[in-house]
């Protein structure tokens, strides 16, 4: 036990964020009095005081586990205190009735879409935002970022959709979004631009240049929708079918910007600017520009999140290495998470925020160790295994979060990242080189080709893993038990490895025959389940029979393109929550009887 308490002593904002996270849980799902909260927050901090001048309570050794004991005493009523205000914040509701309103555009619409979609902020009604849907004209194809507008609409809040595995409720929650407003074209006008002029807002002028330098050097929109998602993670141009070939074939991730990009600017400057080390204080040289460039990506990017989140990280490393300071990286990455809760208290919510820390905690722990299993003497093959050892230890700490979010796994994730990753980081290099290129249109022409050309080869290799038998395991079924008893699973495989202790052996053994015992008792329930449930669309009747793992569906709904989609939903709903594998559909329109069979 030594030797766990050894390795906590040195990286304290651990010890800082585990409390405060957990009183952010406590506050999220808890109703606690936040006046109570703070009142009691204050006396710790008293306490805190008192403990920290007092000389003499300060000798006694004892007196040091009981400040560390009221730090994350206090700590976890900040957490609690921070949730439980905006919730009461977020509480006074816009009412549901008819009006007039001003809104203030405060995000980047997105057009790719049947509607432009934006969030916006309403003027002297509440301080939540609301997610606006404006039917696609001329008019909205070109809103922008700081716009007001004028309408007149139903502002409704937004409700959980029936029969979806995706909680667009809780979602929009953690991003502070309650409600939401769909505008006809005759509905709504615009007042002024540009009446946001903060970072952000500069952040998405230069995204809007850059986007305009990849649109002009690049062959076509597909490259163009390619290039925008790597370097920005700008999806809102990219094909539907293209983008469901990235997700079945395990490398989504590199079309959305994280700490992955910036690890890539990262390496690029360190291997362009190895020179700096030789001279004097060449160190701390290094890391000003490291800064600066990584910085001047974030804001190509316009400030998106999880770059900012990234930049944040790497910062912390940087300037530790360059104050020539130990620096562990575990310690740089909850401080970086730190900032960011204190913030955004719900970021600790979002996928995006879980995936991206998960990640890049499980490389740093996992890699060293799953690469000293094989020593490869061949340079190219070393490489090719340093690949597949990033690919799996990637996998380890986010495979529950991407089990119990999205109910699959991509069989051939090795395969398609050992080609994707090192060809995103190129693509990267190159559609960030185009814009001091484009002062110079010869060149410019011939690294826009390049490009182009190596976004298509990504593209195919995506689209052959994509279209290899039995590329996905799909659906999951994966609920918040098991949640549980993988995460308790992996952090006794943690304690076992850090500190050979039989104790936690036993404890894995006993997690491993609960979840064993809980399995065979829901595949019995599953196997044994007989419902009929109907459910009201409308004028129309959808009604499903399930018995075992098979359903069937019969609904006298017109069998088109919409429908079937919603039918779908229904089916794959079931699928990932009652364990159904085989259904048959049965339309049912007067005389005329289709059966569909839907996975």
């Amino acid at each position: 036990m030594e030797i766990i308490n050894e390795n906590i002593r040195k990286i304290p904002f651990v010890r800082f964020i585990i409390p405060f996270i957990l009183g952010i849980l406590s506050g999220n799902y808890l109703n606690l009095d936040p006046l109570i909260l703070i009142i009691a927050s204050f006396i710790i901090l008293l306490l805190l005081i008192i403990f920290h001048f007092n000389k003499k309570i300060n000798a006694e050794y004892s007196f040091g586990y009981i400040f560390g004991i009221l730090l994350s005493v206090f700590l976890f009523l900040a957490g609690a205190s921070e949730v439980s205000i905006k919730k009461l914040q977020y509480g006074k509701r816009i009412p549901e009735t008819f009006g007039k309103f001003i809104a203030l555009v405060i995000e980047t619409p997105d057009t790719s879409g049947q509607n432009v979609q934006t969030i916006i902020l309403i003027e002297g009604q509440s301080k939540e935002k609301t997610k606006a849907y404006l039917q696609k004209d001329l008019n909205s194809l070109n809103i922008k970022l700081g716009d007001k507008i004028f309408f007149s609409g139903k502002i409704k809040s937004i409700n959980k959709r029936e029969y979806s595995n995706f909680d667009i409720q809780k979602y929009y929650k953690y991003n502070g979004i309650y409600s939401e407003v769909y505008l006809k074209s005759n509905n709504w006008k615009l007042l002024s631009h540009n009446n946001l002029k903060d970072l952000k807002w500069l952040a998405n002028k230069i995204k809007d240049k850059f986007l305009n330098i990849l649109k002009q050097s690049l062959n076509n929109n597909i490259d163009f929708s390619v290039a925008s998602a790597l370097t920005i993670g700008d999806k809102t141009n990219i094909d539907t079918g293209l983008k469901s070939a990235y997700i079945n074939a395990g490398v989504i991730h590199i079309l959305c910007v994280s700490g992955l990009h910036v690890g890539i600017i990262y390496i690029f400057l360190q291997f362009i600017l190895n020179f700096v080390f030789k001279i004097r204080f060449g160190q701390i040289f290094f890391a000003i520009i490291n800064l600066i460039f990584i910085w001047i990506y974030a804001f190509i990017t316009g400030l998106a999140t999880p770059v900012t989140r990234a930049a944040i990280m790497i910062s912390f490393i940087i300037i530790g290495k360059a104050l020539k300071k130990p620096v562990n990286t575990y310690n740089s990455i909850a401080a970086s998470a730190f900032i960011i809760l204190l913030s955004d208290p719900y970021a600790i919510f979002q996928t995006g925020f879980q995936l991206s820390y998960l990640a890049v905690l499980s490389i740093i722990y996992w890699y060293k160790k799953i690469y000293l299993l094989f020593l490869i003497k061949n340079k190219f093959f070393d490489k090719i295994w340093q690949l597949v050892c990033i690919s799996i230890s990637a996998q380890i700490f986010v495979l529950p979060i991407t089990f119990y979010q999205f109910h699959q796994f991509s069989n051939f994730f090795i395969f398609a990242n050992l080609i994707a990753t090192p060809l995103s980081a190129i693509i990267i290099y190159l559609s960030i080189m185009l814009i001091p290129l484009s002062f110079f249109p010869f060149l410019i022409n011939i690294f826009g080709f390049i490009t182009s050309i190596a976004i298509e080869f990504l593209n195919k290799y995506i689209d052959f893993i994509n279209k290899l038998p039995f590329s996905i395991t799909s659906p999951i079924l994966f609920n918040n038990f098991h949640l549980l008893i993988t995460l308790l699973l992996i952090i006794c495989i943690i304690l076992i490895i850090e500190t050979r202790y039989k104790i936690f052996i036993n404890i894995a053994t006993g997690i491993l025959l609960i979840a064993i015992l809980y399995n065979l008792n829901l595949d019995y329930k599953i196997s044994n389940q007989v419902r009929i449930t109907n459910y009201k669309i409308k004028d129309n009747t959808v009604i499903q029979y399930f018995k075992g793992t098979n359903s069937l569906i019969i609904t006298d709904l017109k069998k088109d393109e919409k429908n079937l989609k919603m039918i779908n939903t229904i089916v794959n709903y079931n699928s990932v929550n009652y364990g159904i594998k085989n259904h048959i559909t049965v339309f049912v329109n007067g005389n005329d009887q289709n059966i569909s069979y839907l996975p």
